[in-house]
């Protein structure tokens, strides 16, 4: 993972960026519009080729996402 990852976000334009795996706890993911939401963990799955987003507010993201997908932060 290199620090200088960046992503284009409709409505917000270029963001920060890291990949799904290396999210942590407290950090806060931006999407699409400038919506923003802080993540609790996340979960792998049993091949560890895919990943869900845990938020802090219990709800967990029902898209999975690849190894290496890079999540906007805000």
């Amino acid at each position: 993972m290199t620090s200088e990852n960046t992503i284009r976000l409709q409505w917000c334009g270029k963001q920060r960026a890291v990949e799904v795996q290396d999210l942590k706890p407290g950090m806060v993911t931006m999407w699409n519009g400038g919506v923003t939401a802080e993540v609790a963990g996340v979960k792998s799955s049993k091949s560890g080729k895919t990943h869900q987003i845990v938020y802090a507010d219990g709800k967990i993201d029902s898209r999975k996402m690849r190894t290496g997908r890079l999540v906007a932060i805000a």
